[in-house]
């Protein structure tokens, strides 16, 4: 009879069913505030100050949209009352009084261009006033059991109390891409508004069409936020969430920590065995 040392045993397996490779470490980058999502298990795969006091810029409107979406219909008239030439050094889809646009051009032209003109048109629609509609969206936070954010305003501009956290908007973002027609809208190249006369409104996110599995979701950028990003990306029918903020260069960043998490999800399933 051959004795096989349970050593040699271990050994012998070992080469024949290899374990499956260690990820390597998340990659360094210079966000100061950092959230790697798993979307489809909710897992926080890495963080970097993800739980610190941030000003979310406009990463605020995912709520803004989500809000809308939720109470409002992509048919309604919206008569609007807010004049985009009036908010000098502000990003807007170019909105004038007494236009007559569809919800659904405004969700466009908040989410695309990132449009605070349109933030403010579609929170006076949806509920009457700028500060019934923080409400709203404070109650949806509430709801998601976030209880590190606070808004005071429909687009992220600056404001000492306006607030959030990487892993929130992380979150946020996660709950946001759960409603199909947000994901259809911040997964769009361009889109054509219907005013007269129609003019098109192109998406910021230079993620779409540039990284393999890119659909979505927000830019922003304020003084006290930096340049923020908050990137989904979806591969195999599996989706990751990166929010970053303060980044010197918050599209690349967002892929290389992309890169980095399906990296993770491969190296925990292990490579395919032959036979």
């Amino acid at each position: 009879m051959v004795r096989v040392s349970l050593a040699a045993l271990v050994l012998l397996v070992t080469v024949i069913l290899p374990l499956p490779a260690a990820a390597a470490g998340p990659p360094a980058v210079g966000a100061t505030e950092v959230a790697v999502l798993d979307a489809t298990t909710g897992s926080l795969l890495f963080g970097k100050n993800e739980r610190a006091a941030v000003h979310p810029a406009s990463l605020t409107k995912m709520v803004t949209a989500l809000v809308a979406l939720e109470e409002g219909r992509l048919d309604d008239v919206v008569v609007i009352d807010v004049d985009a030439s009036a908010m000098p050094r502000s990003t807007v889809m170019g909105l004038r009084p007494g236009m007559v646009l569809p919800l659904e051009d405004l969700l466009y032209g908040l989410m695309l261009p990132s449009g605070n003109d349109a933030a403010l048109a579609i929170g006076r629609h949806i509920a009457g006033s700028d500060a019934a509609f923080v409400t709203m969206m404070n109650q949806r936070i509430r709801w998601m059991g976030l209880r590190h954010t606070r808004f005071v305003n429909p687009h992220g501009l600056d404001h000492p109390d306006h607030l959030s956290t990487a892993e929130d908007l992380a979150r946020i973002a996660r709950e946001a891409m759960l409603n199909d027609q947000f994901a259809t809208i911040v997964a769009a190249r361009s889109w054509v508004v219907r005013a007269d006369p129609p003019y098109r409104i192109s998406n910021l996110n230079t993620l779409l069409g540039s990284y393999l599995g890119a659909d979505g979701i927000k830019v922003g950028y304020t003084r006290r936020a930096g340049r923020a990003y908050a990137a989904s990306a979806t591969r195999g029918g599996h989706r990751m969430i990166v929010v970053v903020l303060h980044s010197p260069n918050p599209a690349a960043e967002s892929a290389l920590l992309l890169d980095w998490a399906f990296a993770q999800r491969r190296a925990g399933e292990g490579e395919p065995r032959e036979g």
